[in-house]
């Protein structure tokens, strides 16, 4: 009977790089001895341009495969959210019955584990660390402090089975399938069997590991051992760092370390860093306690006993228990280091190390029960079933349901047009802002709502922090065809801060965009950017945005206006529609209407937002004259729009302004900036003009030659619906947004 495969997978470094190695290696040799095949698939960055996997030569009798992404943006997007060159690895054997991810990416391990849901094995999470994120870069804290957030608070919760290295997280998953499993070795092994001597004359010290500041007072250890190193003859041995590392962990400015007394050894073989911690009194595990230290189980404890070494450290939930004085070493208060130093290296007291105490022998019947379960609730493979005939179901998402903007109006727009007889629409309603910051709770709410809509297709809006969250919700909910439309790039935000403008362009549009299934822009404009070329092969074009529908009379909505602000039909109303921020050019039009000649000329600002406070501190003067009208927010924009004369739209940047399609609509002539998709909706000169960012002279004197030239005036309205109806009538978008829907629900 062939044996039942297991594979084993994640960033470590075969035969024996790092301590993740020592640990799936000592893991996998368990459960080969509980008659498991197990394969080892290790993942890593490729320094090519391109993706590969490869099986590799057999380390420690194991079967081994690497699955490479190349070093670059995309590439490591993949890393992040990419499993297809492991279900590569797995198609190659034909009885697998268990997946085993280590520390593995959170989008990556949710999708790892539909896929062994969908082929009949369970997916199991090796968790031996919670990632802290002090001192690290600012792309670091957005993308990994995420990526830890999502993994350790939602997606290891949806796991099958747990093997969690501390008592801290068998705590923390108390409930769920979980099986605590220390750093384990092989004590057979010859490099654990190695005879070294001990200077009997110096009492000698070792720090053997990778250090950082959040976990590991090395700093604290060097202080105490070059205090006693005054008196008695003391010498730390630190393998794993150079000085100068040390010194830029620590922030040490400069050091009169004595050699003879701290030797800083820098990176060494495993072998030779194991040759110093035999050769050693005591080996120094010294942090300080908070999620980071008590989540983990520091390697270097479990390599000292088996070496034989007795260890100094810290108080930790596990490693605690194992220590007392006479056994496997001492646990010592770090706020008096120095003078527990002193005492244990002038103490004549024996120490006893149970060098066996971590062998994977001792864990088999763990692993074993902790299998079988999982093998008792193992998934079957899931048939192809097909669904009784229905319209497709699409999760259309809104941003603040009460709040009127450009990528909600679309969107109810879409779901109200003649495509509601093709697809079920449906709305996944974000209640609240993220904030510019990575939110769970908004996130987990998204994933509900799309789990309990079940669409076929997840169509999002944006690109900036809103479809950011819905996308990795969606994911999370396992949709598998998302779809989003580029409105706009959050670094094109005037007065967006350097910092932010960063971590939008490189991080969060990037992740998004590798998130979807396919995107596309509203305009050419927007289509013209690197991350588009970038992400070239999931990009469908340019479809714009569609104008509304007129259902009402235009003659009627100038009379109902001009009788709400107590005008006359003469008045000649100039309508600013939009959200009130410096982005849509609110400073050029308010330098722009002293300098237009008409007395008869009113502004009428359609809108809310910042600079909405900011007219009626400053400019009252042109309310109180009758010249500037503020109507703030209204669900009744396009009727404001048919009862004025003429559009104004001197916006800094734009893409393809739905109040600027309203306008056209109900025949407007138009002003506007040259910008974005602004050029592909108005042409200079046949159905309005075209002026540059920031020109309050050009607009002021546009609106002037357009006031006092009645019959261009008319023309350009005519031309304005002409235009509407050639190109972005909802019969025209929405057939190819139906044409985009059916070719990706197809795949």
């Amino acid at each position: 009977m062939e044996a039942e495969t297991i594979l084993y997978v994640g960033a470590f470094k075969l035969p024996d790089c790092n301590a993740a190695a020592h640990r799936v290696i000592n893991n996998a040799k368990a459960l080969r001895e509980l008659g498991y095949k197990v394969v080892l698939v290790q993942t890593l960055r490729n320094s090519s341009s391109k993706d590969e996997t490869t099986r590799m030569a057999e380390h420690f009798g194991f079967e081994c495969w690497e699955v490479a992404t190349a070093a670059t943006p995309v590439g490591a997007a993949a890393s992040l959210l990419g499993i297809s060159g492991i279900a590569k690895v797995f198609r190659n054997y034909t009885n697998v019955r268990h997946v085993v991810l280590y520390n593995f990416p959170s989008i990556a391990m949710l999708r790892m584990r539909r896929y062994c849901h969908k082929v009949g094995a369970t997916c199991v999470a090796d968790v031996t660390e919670w990632y802290g994120t002090r001192n690290k870069s600012i792309v670091y804290k957005i993308v990994k402090g995420f990526d830890t957030a999502v993994r350790m608070r939602f997606a290891h919760k949806c796991i099958d089975g747990l093997l969690v290295v501390s008592s801290y997280l068998e705590n923390y998953y108390h409930g769920k399938n979980v099986l605590r499993v220390p750093p384990l070795v092989d004590i057979r092994d010859e490099k654990w069997n190695r005879k070294r001597s001990r200077n009997a004359g110096v009492k000698t010290l070792v720090y053997a590991g990778s250090p950082s500041a959040e976990k590991e007072r090395l700093d604290a250890i060097v202080a105490a051992v070059s205090d006693l190193s005054e008196d008695y003859p003391i010498r730390l041995n630190i393998i794993g760092i150079d000085e100068d590392e040390f010194r830029t962990i620590y922030g040490e400015k400069e050091s009169n370390y004595d050699p003879a007394v701290i030797s800083f050894w820098g990176k060494v073989s495993h072998a030779e860093a194991l040759d110093a911690v035999k050769s050693a009194n005591f080996s120094l595990v010294i942090r300080d306690s908070n999620r980071v230290t008590e989540a983990g189980f520091p390697t270097k404890c479990v390599e000292s006993i088996t070496c034989g070494t007795a260890v100094i450290a810290t108080a930790h939930p596990d490693i605690s228990p194992l220590l007392s004085r006479g056994r496997n070493g001492v646990v010592v208060n770090q706020d008096s280091l120095g003078t527990e130093l002193e005492h244990l290296i002038t103490s004549h007291d024996s120490v006893t190390v149970d060098t066996r105490l971590f062998d994977y022998r001792n864990y088999l019947p763990q692993f074993e029960k902790f299998f079988d379960s999982l093998s008792m609730h193992r998934w079957r493979p899931q048939k192809e079933t097909h669904r009784t005939e229905r319209r497709a179901r699409v999760a259309l998402h809104i941003i603040m349901p009460n709040q009127v903007s450009g990528p909600n109006t679309a969107n109810r727009r879409i779901s109200e047009s003649f495509l509601k007889d093709r697809y079920d629409f449906r709305f996944a309603v974000q209640r609240f802002h993220a904030n510019s910051k990575i939110n769970v709770a908004l996130i987990r709410d998204l994933v509900t709502q799309f789990k309990e809509i079940d669409p076929d297709l997840v169509h999002l809006s944006g690109l900036q922090g809103a479809a950011f969250h819905a996308a990795v919700a969606a994911r999370l909910a396992g949709c598998r065809t998302v779809l989003i439309t580029i409105r706009g790039y959050s670094g094109d935000q005037v007065g967006l801060g350097r910092a932010k403008r960063f971590i939008f362009n490189r991080v969060v549009e990037p992740i998004t965009l590798a998130l979807c299934t396919r995107f596309y822009t509203v305009c050419a404009d927007a289509a013209d950017r690197k991350i588009v070329e970038r992400y070239r092969a999931k990009f469908a074009g340019v479809i714009h945005n569609a104008a509304p529908q007129i259902d009402f009379s235009e003659m009627a909505a100038r009379e109902r206006l001009r009788s709400e602000l107590h005008l006359e039909d003469r008045d000649f109303l100039v309508v600013v529609s939009g959200r009130m921020v410096r982005d849509k050019g609110i400073e050029t039009i308010l330098r722009a209407i002293p300098l237009l000649t008409n007395p008869r000329i009113r502004v009428v600002f359609v809108g809310d937002g910042p600079y909405y406070d900011i007219i009626c501190d400053r400019h009252h003067d042109l309310i109180d004259s009758g010249k500037l009208f503020l109507l703030g927010k209204r669900a009744d924009a396009v009727q404001v729009a048919a009862g004025s004369d003429l559009f104004l739209f001197a916006t800094l940047h734009e893409n393809l302004s739905n109040a600027l399609l309203e306008a056209m609509s109900v025949g407007l002539p138009i002003v506007a900036t040259r910008v974005g998709g602004n050029v592909e909706v108005v042409e200079d000169g046949r159905n309005g003009f075209l002026i540059d960012v920031d020109d309050h002279l050009a607009m002021a004197e546009r609106i002037n030659v357009l006031v006092s030239e009645p019959e261009l005036r008319s023309r350009f309205s005519q031309e304005s619906k002409a235009i509407i109806f050639e190109k972005f009538s909802q019969s025209v978008i929405y057939e190819q947004l139906a044409s985009l829907y059916d070719s990706m629900l197809k795949r």
